[in-house]
C-alpha cells in the first residue's frame, strides 16, 4: 500500500474511518470534484460499509461508474480482511471494480525465498502471512489465544 502511495503521482487521499465517512457521504463527491488530477482514494476496511443500503454505496456508484464520475481520472481502493464477495454486487460489475486481489499466505518457494532474503531461518510452517513473516521479523511474539485468563487488564 505505502509503495503505491508513494509511487504514483496523484492526488491522495487515505479514508481510515469509513464509518464516518457513510455519516457524510457528501464528503467523497467532494473529493472527487475538487481536483482535476488523477487522484487515488483508498478506503481503509472499507468493506464493512459498502453493502446494500447504505448512504455510501450510491455516491461511489456515481464516481466509479456514473455522469459525476464521467471524465474525471480518480481511482478508489477498497481495503478489506473480509471475503470481498461478501459486498454490494453493484460495485462488482464489470467496469465498476478493476479487480479483486487478495493476498494469501506465501507458501513453498516463495516464502523459504522471503525468508532467505530477509535473514530468517528455515520454519516448519507450510504457510505464513505477511503479517505473521514482519512480526516475526521484528521479534514480535503472537498472541497466545489459548490462554483466556489474561484478557483485559490486569492489576
Amino acid at each position: 500500500m505505502r509503495c503505491l502511495l508513494t509511487s504514483w503521482e496523484c492526488a491522495k487521499t487515505v479514508v481510515t474511518d469509513p464509518v464516518a465517512l457513510t455519516e457524510t457521504p457528501a464528503y467523497l463527491l467532494d473529493l472527487v470534484m475538487d481536483t482535476r488530477l488523477r487522484h487515488l482514494i483508498v478506503i481503509e476496511d472499507g468493506l464493512c460499509t459498502l453493502h446494500e443500503g447504505t448512504s455510501l454505496l450510491a455516491p461511489l456508484l456515481n464516481i466509479t461508474d456514473g455522469i459525476i464520475g464521467e471524465g474525471t481520472d480518480v481511482y478508489i481502493l477498497v481495503t478489506t480482511n473480509q471475503d470481498v464477495r461478501e459486498t454490494a454486487p453493484a460495485l462488482l460489475r464489470p467496469g465498476r471494480c478493476i479487480d479483486a486481489i487478495e493476498f494469501s499466505p506465501m507458501k513453498g518457494e516463495h516464502l523459504s525465498k522471503w525468508r532467505k532474503d530477509h535473514d530468517l531461518g528455515p520454519t516448519t510452517e507450510q504457510e505464513m502471512t505477511l503479517a505473521e513473516l514482519y512480526a516475526e521479523l521484528n521479534n514480535v511474539r503472537p498472541i497466545d489465544l489459548t490462554n483466556t485468563n489474561n484478557i483485559g487488564f490486569g492489576r
